[in-house]
């Protein structure tokens, strides 16, 4: 939604043809960031479970970046919000919405780049086993 608002809306006035879509929006904005949220901290829960049962904790690295997107997450969702509140202080967000959209846009994309980087830390590593060749006893020996 936020992408479409900058790209499609924001250059052609998108408070002008937005405003009385404005309640809809602002119920989709309150699902999502609920949706987002309880499932972005199942996942963390679970991740962390995942890898104290491998016998691997996560380091704290991943708590850091967990911590960031965390942070990210709700500029984003405090952005999408005020852009469909009705207050006085959303009227002057909309007023200057480019920007705050260019700011969204962006953290979107961090908080992508730094789930992938999430996603890598507690794959289990495959075990190489070292297997004798064949016969190898005889030629050593």
């Amino acid at each position: 939604g936020l992408f479409y608002m900058r790209t499609i809306l924001s250059p052609s006035g998108a408070d002008a043809c937005c405003a009385d879509r404005r309640t809809t929006w602002a119920r989709r904005v309150g699902a999502a960031t609920f949706l987002l949220i309880a499932t972005g901290l199942l996942n963390y829960i679970l991740n962390i479970r995942d890898a104290k049962a491998l016998g691997s904790p996560l380091p704290s690295t991943y708590h850091m970046l967990f911590g960031l997107k965390f942070a990210l997450a709700f500029l984003v969702f405090f952005i999408a919000a005020i852009l469909a509140g009705r207050t006085a202080a959303a009227d002057r967000f909309r007023g200057n919405m480019g920007p705050w959209l260019n700011i969204a846009w962006t953290a979107v994309m961090a908080i992508v780049v730094i789930g992938a980087l999430m996603r890598s830390y507690h794959q289990p590593r495959p075990v190489l086993e070292v297997i004798p060749a064949q016969g190898a006893e005889a030629t050593n020996g």
